[in-house]
């Protein structure tokens, strides 16, 4: 990617903290949920910021209470 385009990257998403309460978040996610890792962690934080959908093509996704996954093609 070019320097110039890689400059212009930050105003197309937003950056969120990873947090005490996003990793106690997580952690009750994968205690009651088939999420792990990673996963969990967008998973809590998206939650924790009131988003009820998820772009992505991991299926995992789907298992999340609260969370409704949208594969990429389906989110245009």
């Amino acid at each position: 990617m070019a320097v110039a385009e890689g400059r212009e990257l930050p105003a197309m998403y937003a950056v969120h903290d990873f947090t005490a309460s996003i990793q106690a978040l997580r952690l009750d996610l994968m205690e009651r949920n088939p999420i792990r890792g990673r996963d969990a962690v967008h998973a809590a934080t998206a939650l924790a910021a009131g988003f009820t959908e998820i772009v992505s093509m991991d299926r995992d996704f789907e298992d999340v209470p609260g969370l409704r996954r949208i594969a990429p093609r389906d989110a245009v």
